[in-house]
């Protein structure tokens, strides 16, 4: 080859690997940088309710099983499993040399620990629901029976054995939850009651671990663990993740690309133009009418029901929210797929204010002093959803005569009402822990730990029990249909809108794909190209 071949050759190599660059090619040790839409109170497994504190959990802590970066469920603390002849006993045989991210050995102890203690009762653990069927596990949330009477026992360092109290095909899905995650004792007992609220209170397991909590900021760094031998490879060096920046700070960052991956409120999506944004419609909004409140009656709740004029609202309210004519959020799943896919439901009530005047002023006149009570509704303080909530309540003094308050509260302080009762009107978001539509609807079941709208129903019980042994898709449907009657029919928990979670990415992240039974975002899987700017 001539010196002058050779010099072109050289020039067009050099100009394709220019372009190479410049086009970016996908980096295994970036740094990604995360916003998040609200602030962590708790990264303990056990107690994890948000999503963002789910999303932690899961991203630093790893269970018997996990997903791959193709949704598939693999194996990760457990290397292998078998299972009892009746379905009902599995036992896991734990890898050797897994370490928590201080290099302590993971035991099978620890997994019995950690959920011997979300079945407790007095931990009020949100999701101790999804141990139902664990043997024991239901008679100890209710307080009859010990924790230390679940079916779960360590049999050695490494063997487990769960018990069941009927087969359930999908046990192995619900082991990827973050209340299914190991706790190292001797480690919590030393926490002191401070377990999962600090940096140093934090023990994980999996392919991160928290580095920085700035409990001042909410801002929270995951580095890449040295210790973790798991099943998977762990792409991004580190996740920095911001909470809750202001609304044009935030805005200036995304444009700026200081954030690769910003979680944004349902508000903004139209002023971040020009990014990809992912949106997972996940919560429905219900209007919850306390039975056991001064306006509990049911002739007042169906008065309210009668006199919430759907179209009204929905005119008012933004387009990222959808009207909900149920429950269940569209992109929830039952027997692997999304609920908008296979099931519709007509809204069976009727707007009537004549009908609702008339009962509601029955109503009233069963009342003490025949007089309709100071009442409260209590609304996130969001300005979406404050304009759904006042559109409903001057419907309903339009058509009434019934003058409603409005509290704007924040989600937390909601729950804590909600949850206690203490409350009589509430705009409140339901959602799961999972992709799960049968895990959401057991919210409403009796015996549920996290039944926040006093809905009781032996044959709801039943029906919701049965779903998941439900394999033909007509069945199915005829039993969602149901279900979702009887739970109209208690007129305590009316759907109103559904909202999503919203995601804004960067052109430079690849394979970024949040998902709901994986926690949203499992940043392990998350790739980030260079480019030469």
């Amino acid at each position: 080859m001539s010196s002058f071949r050779k010099l072109i050759c050289a020039i067009l190599a050099s100009i394709l690997c220019f372009c190479t660059a410049a086009c970016g090619s996908s980096t295994a040790d970036a740094v990604i940088k995360f916003e998040m839409d609200s602030t962590l109170k708790n990264i303990d497994p056990q107690l994890a309710f948000s999503p963002s504190e789910l999303l932690i959990v899961r991203n630093t802590f790893e269970g018997l099983f996990r997903y791959d970066d193709g949704g598939k469920l693999i194996p990760a603390a457990a290397k292998s499993y078998t299972l009892s002849d009746d379905g009902l006993i599995y036992t896991f045989y734990l890898s050797e040399g897994l370490v928590w991210h201080d290099g302590t050995p993971l035991k099978a102890q620890d997994f019995e620990f950690g959920l011997k203690r979300a079945a407790d009762p007095a931990l009020k653990s949100p999701h101790s629901y999804l141990l139902s069927g664990i043997k024991n596990a239901d008679a100890i949330i209710a307080g009859n029976r010990s924790p230390d009477e679940l079916g779960v026992m360590a049999l050695s360092d490494y063997v487990l054995e769960i018990m069941l109290e009927k087969p359930n095909p999908d046990f192995l899905t619900l082991l990827t939850n973050p209340v299914f995650m190991p706790c190292n004792r001797q480690f919590f007992e030393k926490c002191a009651g401070k377990y999962g609220l600090s940096a140093n209170t934090v023990l994980s397991n999996g392919p991160f671990y928290v580095k920085i909590w700035d409990l001042e900021t909410g801002n929270i760094r995951l580095n890449r663990s040295g210790e973790y031998k798991g099943n998977i490879k762990t792409l991004p060096s580190a996740v920095q993740i911001y909470t809750k920046s202001e609304t044009s700070t935030l805005i200036e960052r995304l444009k700026s690309k200081d954030v690769d991956i910003a979680e944004l409120n349902y508000s903004l999506i139209e002023r971040v133009q020009g990014r990809k944004t992912v949106e997972i419609y996940d919560t429905c909004y219900c209007l919850l009418i306390n039975p056991q409140s001064n306006i509990g009656s049911n002739l007042i709740r169906r008065a309210f029901s009668l006199s919430i004029h759907r179209n009204a609202y929905t005119n008012e309210m933004p387009n990222f929210f959808k009207r909900a004519d149920y429950h269940i959020p569209p992109d929830l799943k039952v027997a692997n797929k999304k609920i908008s896919e296979i099931f519709s439901f007509v809204y069976p009530v009727d707007y009537d204010p004549v009908q609702a005047r008339g009962l509601f002023l029955e109503g009233i006149s069963k009342h003490p002093g025949k007089k309709f009570p100071s009442t409260t509704l209590l609304c996130i303080d969001d300005p979406s959803v404050r304009t759904v909530a006042t559109s409903i309540v001057q419907r309903w003094q339009q058509d009434l005569g019934a003058y409603i308050n409005i509290s704007f509260v924040d989600l937390s302080k909601m729950k804590s009402l909600v949850m206690s009762g203490d409350y009589q009107l509430a705009l409140y978001p339901v959602s799961s822990a999972d992709d799960s539509a049968i895990n959401l609807l057991k919210k409403f079941t009796s015996n549920s730990p996290n039944n926040f709208c006093g809905f009781s129903n032996a044959e709801f019980d039943t029906l919701v029990e049965s779903l998941k042994d439900t394999t033909d898709e007509n069945e199915l449907i005829q039993k969602l249909t149901k279900a979702q009657q009887m739970l109209f029919e208690c007129y305590t928990a009316i759907p109103i809108f559904f909202s999503p979670r919203v995601f804004a990415v960067s052109d430079n992240i690849v394979n970024f794909n949040p998902d709901l039974k994986s926690g949203n975002i499992d940043f392990a899987f998350v790739g980030k190209r260079s480019t030469i700017r």
